[in-house]
């Protein structure tokens, strides 16, 4: 229907050009977004309109735009960036993710330290990182034009005193070009093209290839026996050097993805892994089905209680070796070897309608589970609150396999948009949750008012006056102060109970969590709210120290996190976790802090809970006297208590509103050192947390 031929080109400025046929090819528009070479190209018709598909640039954008005008209608972009420079020293890797400059000289943006696995903004110079040395004694590196196409960089130079010895010509077998290079020992390492990155001897004669990347390698830092790359494939690869002489073939110890929001995520060949709150979904397995089956996609999140191995990739950065760091990791905590092929997650199969409305006061929902190892659990929620599926029916099945017949679950609902989620366990991962919206039509006679059940600890004042903090007392007291205005409101009563300071040992806070567990009903809100110091001990076990915690008696005198994370795990009804345990106070011994672990084994339990954090991994949570509070709390009293998180003005707060109060708050309060995490899970719709 149309006679315009597309154009895209490899070459800068890196246009795609349409060009009329029936008019000797006359130039009609030209498309100016892209920033490298575009690789793809794909057109269709929508309202009589031509669209053109066109994907590439260095952060492998596609965008849709229509011909007649060139404007934008969208553009699908990846989380991550393409890896410009790299630098290394000691524990600390250096990136930039803006070019500016050729042969891996751009600007480094960012650090990643594989020890304390924390990214910050990179104030220091190239000076400061070991890279790679174009020389080697006599010998030197230089590259020249050549190669099938011509490239300004396909040949490598390798030289003696200033004489070319031998040359290493790229062609579409080996990388096209030459894009970073340099020595380790007498050897040549070069990237390349299409995820090459090759080592040679000084005859020019391919030793070994380096196997992980799939973009192009732009650049290679090097300590020691230990390589890193970069690559347009957005993620940085680490190398033990040392297996040359072993190997042909070579792959990464280490793999590294940091998005652009600074989550992030590192794992091994073997699939352990260590990541951020949110970093796991980024990486996960591909895996082919046979011919005329669209491959299986299954997340990294997916294998939490067997993959998820801080203490594996911490060693396997120490040793260089994931062998050894398994043996090592195996004396304090079992390692189970998983083969991802023929370990997958269940997979859960809803056999009746996904949408619904109803004028009943229940639902039945029939689903059946796949899986290849006994099932665990199958947890159901509706709305966030657990179903009970004790009484799980089963409908009988021809199958030898019990695990894929069909079950039933009677669900009752509430007025209105009820959200209903059913996920599986077994014993090495978790399934996608599968959500049933249902409606119900009619109104309840009597509006249901929950109940909230609230625990508010905060603690300032320790037995070891070392350890005090400012304002975490009185957190705890204003968040208690401010939900129980709510009672009459939004909940039917507030049953609080506070524990600040000499009140908040540790025998009174189990005590404290023994009373939600007990008190609370499926029709109930509980709130836990937790403010102080929280510390990891030498296993990453991760601590809320109360009043009469001591750093060297963690295990016998602080609340080690599962106490809370089995609590909140087993309630039935709706939870609100509100943690503020990342202050720096004024503990010395450079003790470790980071609650990226126990928020994902919260998360990982499939419950369903809400929870809102003063920081992210191992960030410090900021106090002032003149805000009278932290960073954190103040936002959140502020938001719900002063409605200043009533975004569309309808006179109540909910939980995605003061989400993104705090979000901005925080980030305003704290000039942007302080980042809160909010992980509200798709299964809990938007729901009020205050009111006027």
């Amino acid at each position: 229907r149309d006679t315009t031929l597309i154009s895209g080109t490899g070459n800068t400025p890196y246009n795609v050009n349409l060009y009329d046929v029936s008019k000797h090819y006359k130039l009609k528009k030209r498309f100016k977004k892209h920033t490298n070479t575009i690789v793809a190209i794909d057109s269709f018709y929508r309202n009589n309109q031509l669209y053109i598909v066109s994907g590439g640039g260095n952060n492998q954008e596609i965008y849709i735009w229509n011909a007649k005008n060139a404007k934008v209608k969208t553009k699908i972009e990846g989380v991550g960036s393409t890896v410009w420079s790299v630098g290394l020293k000691d524990n600390e890797i250096s990136f930039g993710n803006r070019w500016t400059a050729s042969r891996g000289k751009s600007k480094f943006q960012k650090s990643i330290n594989l020890v304390t696995l924390k990214i910050s903004k990179n104030r220091k110079s190239f000076q400061n990182f070991n890279q790679i040395s174009m020389k080697n004694g006599v010998y030197s590196l230089t590259h020249s034009k050549g190669g099938i196409y011509g490239y300004s960089d396909a040949i490598l130079n390798i030289k003696k005193s200033g004489t070319v010895i031998k040359k290493i010509v790229n062609d579409t077998t080996n990388g096209l070009e030459h894009l970073c290079y340099g020595w380790y020992k007498n050897y040549v390492i070069t990237g390349g093209d299409y995820g090459n990155l090759k080592i040679y001897d000084l005859e020019g004669k391919e030793v070994a290839s380096l196997l992980g990347h799939t973009g192009s390698v732009w650049s290679v830092a090097l300590e020691g026996d230990r390589l890193i790359s970069g690559s347009s494939d957005q993620t940085i690869r680490v190398w033990d050097l040392s297996q040359i002489t072993k190997h042909k073939y070579i792959k990464p110890i280490l793999n590294i993805f940091v998005s652009k929001e600074n989550e992030w995520i590192v794992w091994s060949e073997s699939g352990y892994f260590n990541s951020s709150v949110g970093g796991d979904k980024y990486v996960g397995y591909h895996l082919n089905q046979g011919l005329n089956k669209e491959a299986k996609y299954v997340g990294s999140a997916k294998f939490f209680d067997t993959l998820y191995r801080p203490d594996i990739i911490k060693n396997i950065w120490k040793t260089s070796s994931e062998k050894k760091a398994i043996l090592f990791a195996g004396k304090t905590k079992k390692v189970k070897v998983l083969n991802i092929a023929t370990s997958l997650p269940p997979v859960v199969n809803l056999l009746s309608s996904s949408t619904l409305k109803t004028s009943k006061n229940s639902i039945t929902v029939e689903f059946s589970v796949e899986s290849s190892e006994a099932i665990k659990e199958i947890i159901v929620l509706n709305n966030g609150e657990r179903v009970n599926t004790r009484g799980l029916q089963r409908k009988k099945s021809h199958h030898s396999n019990s695990l894929n017949s069909s079950k039933f679950v009677t669900i009752e609902l509430e007025s209105g948009q009820n959200i209903i989620s059913i996920k599986a366990k077994n014993s090495a991962s978790i399934s996608d949750e599968v959500l049933v919206y249902a409606t119900k039509t009619t109104k309840n006679r009597d509006i249901y008012k929950p109940t909230l059940y609230l625990l508010s600890i905060g603690v300032s004042q320790y037995e070891n006056p070392e350890y005090n903090l400012g304002v975490a007392d009185k957190d705890a007291v204003a968040i208690s102060k401010m939900f129980q205005k709510q009672e009459g409101k939004i909940y039917k009563k507030v049953v609080a109970k506070t524990l600040i300071n000499k009140e908040a040992t540790s025998d009174n806070i189990l005590d404290g969590l023994d009373w939600i567990d007990k008190e609370t009903t499926s029709k109930d809100v509980v709130v836990i709210f937790i403010a102080g110091h929280g510390m990891n001990d030498d296993k990453g076990t991760y601590y809320f120290l109360s009043h009469d915690a001591n750093l060297e008696r963690l295990r016998r005198t602080a609340i080690k996190w599962t106490e809370i994370q089995d609590t909140i795990s087993n309630l039935p009804s709706k939870v609100i976790l509100l943690a503020d345990t990342c202050h720096s106070g004024n503990i010395t011994g450079g003790q470790r802090r980071d609650m990226t672990s126990a928020i994902k084994s919260i998360i990982n339990t499939g419950k369903g809970s809400i929870i809102m954090t003063a920081t992210t991994g191992n960030g410090y949570s900021y106090e002032k006297s003149a805000w009278g509070h932290g960073a954190f709390t103040k936002s959140f009293l502020d938001g719900v208590g002063k409605m200043k998180a009533d975004y569309d003005r309808d006179g109540t707060v909910t939980i995605k509103e003061i989400d993104l109060y705090v979000t901005n708050s925080v980030k305003r309060l704290t000039k942007g050192k302080q980042k809160p995490t909010t992980i509200i899970p798709d299964s809990i719709p938007d729901f009020a947390v205050g009111t006027r």
